[in-house]
């Protein structure tokens, strides 16, 4: 965890310290998911453009707490020979976070000097929290009802590949969509702005 904080931080003092080289930019990014349900994804990224190549610091936020409503209620009653009356009873929640440092290839610049559409192809490397919340239920026969909730969370590496089409609007200010992501490939919009 240290050598990706040195790195980041490193990263940030080039990006800084080289006037040539920086071509300072911050884009938005929001999107869902392809293969989860009710989730959405959140991401900022800085960074400096060369020519055809980005590079940048991402912090980007997944979670399927977006777009559904918890209800906490659970009702049980259990009296002799009657099965126990559940309402609501299912809950599960992930959140996961990551810091990475990232790059892109915009390919139709590699052929076209100026061009108000952009295609680019890249990824990521850094460090993520992960975290998983849960319900659990077990009812036998010959004890009382058994409700569990349950939580996990963990730090790991992560790693994260995206394509993206934009086009700019004006020459500090550009829109497009983009594919992929860290956790969870999703799609969604983005925007882009030149500081």
């Amino acid at each position: 965890m240290r050598k990706i904080l040195l790195s980041i931080l490193f990263l940030t003092a080039f990006l800084f310290s080289s006037a040539q080289f920086y071509n300072p930019y911050i884009q938005f990014e929001g999107g869902i998911p392809l293969n989860q349900k009710y989730a959405g994804m959140l991401c900022f990224e800085f960074g400096t453009s060369y020519k055809w190549l980005d590079l940048g610091i991402a912090l980007d936020y997944e979670s399927d707490s977006f777009f559904k409503e918890y209800n906490g209620e659970i009702y049980i009653f259990k009296d002799a020979g009657h099965q126990p009356l559940i309402q609501d009873l299912e809950f599960n929640y992930f959140e996961n976070n990551s810091l990475q440092i990232v790059t892109s290839v915009d390919i139709l610049r590699l052929f076209l000097k100026e061009s108000r559409h952009a295609f680019k192809i890249g990824g990521g490397y850094g460090i993520a929290r992960f975290k998983d919340t849960w319900s659990t239920r077990n009812f036998p026969e010959s004890s009382l009802a058994d409700y569990t909730l349950k939580s996990m969370s963990r730090i790991g590496f992560t790693g994260s590949l995206k394509a993206s089409y934009s086009y700019a609007i004006s020459t500090k200010l550009s829109i497009g969509v983009y594919i992929g992501g860290t956790n969870y490939p999703s799609i969604g919009l983005h925007l882009r702005r030149k500081i």
